[in-house]
């Protein structure tokens, strides 16, 4: 469609995949209950990098994918969820497969948290994605989610139609919290301006834990102190905010060494460490395992 606009760096790009539904640099949306896979150019390709939100629902049928360096087998009625940020490559998938692919940008995926008070957090997806089985009635509902949504996109613009598209984007990503289990329990109030601090403070971290690690980097950029927002941070999370900076740091190092075949010294270099040697220390100190010996266990792996 004439709105799906060049992106630079997006793997659906036009000519290589059209969408069943899409508005422009917001949401697209993929099913193959036509006569034609709109993946299928994905599959047995190279590995490629989303810097979107992915939901994916395999209906039926089996598929394969290798997500930042991991071999991932999906059966009917999973779901799989990846966030921003993460290495997938389609391996293959049975003659009798039927997915729904609903892609969320990040800006829509930041304003769609923020409508129903929550933040997503790379670090709760452990390694970039989460998988899990439906029940009929949870994959009826996504199924429901999907035709709706798919109509909104489709339609003319009207002025009220990206409230539509946010309102079925939040039933989605509600049903997936709860799927996954990882559902805010915390009693917040939405207005308080500690819990806007925390979702900021958790936004900033997805924009620049790849070069930044100071707590006071990310207080200056909110324009409060290190100390109040450590005390935000504990108050929402049980962690403090240098918790939360190492774990998305490690995050990232895992995905370089482990999807993009880095050496710890470039990675050190990608992440912005001043020596090799201060990062292997910081990576054996958060994970446990010094970077060379996390490089040799996926080699094992394979």
């Amino acid at each position: 469609m004439d709105t799906y606009r060049n992106i630079t760096k997006d793997a659906f790009l036009p000519g290589r995949v059209t969408p069943s539904g899409a508005i422009a640099q917001d949401v697209l949306l993929f099913d193959n209950y036509g006569a034609i896979n709109p993946l299928q150019s994905f599959f047995n390709a190279t590995s490629i990098g989303l810097f979107q939100m992915t939901v994916f629902f395999l209906m039926q049928g089996e598929a394969q994918f290798r997500i930042n360096g991991e071999d991932v087998m999906m059966n009917g009625g999973q779901a799989l969820t990846t966030l921003p940020d993460t290495e997938m490559l389609f391996l293959s998938a049975s003659p009798d497969h039927k997915y729904l692919l609903f892609v969320i940008y990040p800006e829509l995926l930041r304003k769609t948290y923020n409508d129903i008070y929550l933040n997503y957090d790379k670090t709760t997806f452990g390694k970039g994605y989460m998988i899990a089985s439906c029940s009929e009635e949870e994959m009826s509902l996504y199924q429901i989610l999907y035709i709706e949504l798919k109509k909104e996109c489709l339609r003319p613009e009207y002025e009220y139609k990206m409230i539509a598209v946010r309102s079925y984007l939040n039933a989605l990503l509600i049903n997936n919290l709860n799927l996954y289990n990882i559902a805010d329990s915390i009693d917040v109030d939405p207005h308080s301006r500690q819990y806007d601090v925390y979702q900021k403070f958790l936004n900033e971290l997805n924009k620049h834990a790849k070069t930044e690690r100071t707590v006071k980097f990310y207080a200056d950029q909110l324009h409060i102190s290190p100390k109040y927002l450590s005390f935000v941070s504990l108050q929402y999370s049980n962690k403090n905010a240098s918790q939360w900076i190492s774990e998305y740091v490690v995050h990232n190092a895992r995905i370089l060494m482990g999807t993009h075949h880095m050496s710890a010294s470039e990675t050190s270099n990608m992440l912005n460490f001043p020596t090799l040697n201060s990062f292997n220390r910081f990576f054996k100190r958060v994970t446990g395992q010094s970077p060379k010996d996390f490089i040799r266990s996926l080699k094992q792996q394979q």
